[in-house]
């Protein structure tokens, strides 16, 4: 198809090319192209006088079909306009990803320098063009030599980045160079270029991708050398030195500890030069005094706290805990060490989170079962009698888990009748008896007992003279015999009938415990219950 080019007159022929590229109508162009017409030497066009080629018509207006068919049609893609500067520089300038990749699909030349010296791959470096760097990092072009070469004040492409702080983009320059390498590549090494331009986000993005690098102990002596002398080279380098302690626990963690010794150095080296240890980059990040207090390290946690503030050691941090919330939370670590630590330094034993439920210290160990740091806590001075928002203590803890034991150990501590008859909410889940209950609400140490089924609870209660309301409620109405019939817990439902239970009170939906447990198809307590003498009609 001709589309009438025959009919159109040398005056026509200019108006109906620019018609083409403007319109971006493909099909046309190419007919127009290879008219004689466009090739003769006396063709003008005077709408494309101010610009080098046609090629440089279609790529300011934008046409990406009428781009490829001038390519196609063998014109210059690196026809120079302003300077040394071409289209690509051009469209590597006004961020152009599709005009980019038209440009070099169609033969422009990546590797050639405008006036300044930069390549395709320095300018798409230091604009944080990561869509584009990505196209040029690929398989068709020698990645090599592109990143080695220099611009007219001798950067590298990733220097360019990073002297523009592109974190995207250096990091994309950074995966295709040799593994292990990187800190110690280049001059300066780009270790010392992060901290000289102040990017904290660099600095750990160099130390992320040296795990492998820094299991090795020598590398680390290496790296303390290194950072002695790049971080104190530049104010802006306090702030990275926090961060970048952060960045090393991150990999002491993947190291599994084994290198906290060695590591301390690099710590302490950054704390001396004014590292803020308190500080997070994010909120879904930790602190490296939070860090410490996980981590696995002794060595480091001390290196850390050397340079903390004492007067921040019940800071809330990271999802709303504090640093002696996230020392228990991990206590198989030094737990108790730490726990110590921050002790001597202030730390209040009974600071609640701020995250729901506001558990307290106390709660956290109960919680995780260790009993044992629930001791330990309470020689620091936790107070048993303390709740959290659902307004269960310690002592509702005890009796959930069924810590008999524990109980009897702290009867002392736990003979306050109000402890054993205050309300709480309790999660039950644990029990597994299904969807109904998973939640105890409003329930005291009595309901709790019948229903986990600890009658070494009960019985210890009947003892101590603790079951002067053995008919009590909860919220929904449910007594201990209800709540025992629900958990299935025979032994429980046989003592409370023993001392004193009413069989006859009924729930929030007007059962008593025998029609509850036909309800629930408990035929096995319904039989003990008519045994035992409750004369009912089962509806």
């Amino acid at each position: 198809m001709n589309y009438g080019l025959a009919t159109l007159s040398d005056d026509e022929f200019p108006d109906a090319l620019l018609f083409a590229v403007n319109t971006d109508q493909g099909d046309p162009l190419k007919c127009l192209l290879a008219d004689p017409r466009f090739r003769s030497a006396d063709f003008k066009l005077k709408e494309l006088r101010t610009y080098k080629s046609i090629l440089h018509l279609a790529v300011y207006r934008h046409s990406i079909n009428a781009m490829a068919v001038i390519l196609e049609a063998g014109i210059n893609p690196d026809i120079s306009d302003n300077g040394d500067e071409t289209l690509l520089h051009y469209c590597m300038s006004v961020r152009d990803l599709d005009e980019t990749r038209v440009l070099l699909e169609g033969g422009a030349d990546p590797y050639r320098p405008d006036q300044n010296g930069n390549t395709a791959w320095h300018l798409a470096a230091e604009r944080g063009f990561a869509e584009i760097l990505e196209v040029l990092l690929s398989d068709k072009y020698d990645i090599n030599k592109a990143l080695q070469t220099r611009s007219s004040i001798g950067r590298t492409p990733l220097e360019s980045a990073m002297r523009e702080n592109q974190v995207n983009t250096s990091q994309l320059i950074l995966d295709h160079i040799a593994p292990n390498s990187h800190l110690l590549q280049n001059d300066p090494p780009y270790l010392h270029l992060a901290a000289a331009v102040g990017s904290i986000e660099l600095f750990d993005k160099l130390l992320g991708v040296e795990e492998s690098f820094l299991r090795s102990k020598d590398n680390l002596t290496m790296v303390e050398s290194m950072l002695t002398t790049a971080v104190p080279s530049s104010g802006a380098c306090l702030d990275i030195a926090g961060s970048s302690v952060a960045a090393l626990f991150r990999i002491m963690d993947i190291c599994e500890g084994d290198l906290g010794d060695e590591a301390q150095g690099i710590i302490r080296m950054l704390v001396r030069a004014g590292a803020d240890v308190h500080s997070r980059r994010n909120e879904n990040c930790l602190s490296p005094t939070e860090a410490a207090c996980v981590g696995r390290s002794w060595s480091i946690f001390q290196a850390i706290w050397k340079g903390a503030d004492r007067t921040r050691v019940n800071d809330i941090g990271y999802r709303g805990q504090s640093l002696l919330h996230m020392t228990i939370e991990n206590v198989e670590f030094h737990g108790e060490r730490k726990m110590l630590y921050l002790h001597h330094r202030g730390v209040d034993v009974n600071l609640p989170t701020t995250a729901w439920p506001m558990n307290r210290p106390l709660h956290v160990a109960a919680s995780n079962r260790r009993w044992d740091i629930v001791h330990f806590l309470i020689g620091l001075g936790a107070n048993i009698s303390l709740t959290n928002a659902h307004g269960t203590n310690i002592l509702h803890l005890a009796v959930a888990q069924g810590n008999i034991l524990w109980i009897k150990e702290r009867w002392k501590h736990l003979s306050s009748k109000d402890l054993w008859d205050a309300r709480c909410s309790v999660d039950v889940s644990f029990l597994g008896l299904g969807e109904e209950l998973t939640t105890l609400h409003d329930g005291n140490a009595l309901h709790i007992a019948a229903v986990v089924g600890c009658s070494e609870v009960i019985q210890f209660m009947k003892e101590q003279d603790l079951l002067t309301d053995i008919n009590a409620n909860t919220m929904g109405k449910a007594t201990a015999p209800h709540l025992a019939v629900y958990g299935g817990n025979v032994e429980v439902i046989q003592l409370l009938l023993q001392y004193g239970a009413d069989l006859h009170a009924r729930d929030g939906e007007g059962l008593d415990p025998v029609q509850y447990a036909s309800h629930l198809g408990r035929s096995e307590i319904v039989e003990l219950l008519t045994y035992i003498g409750r004369d009912c009609i089962i509806n």
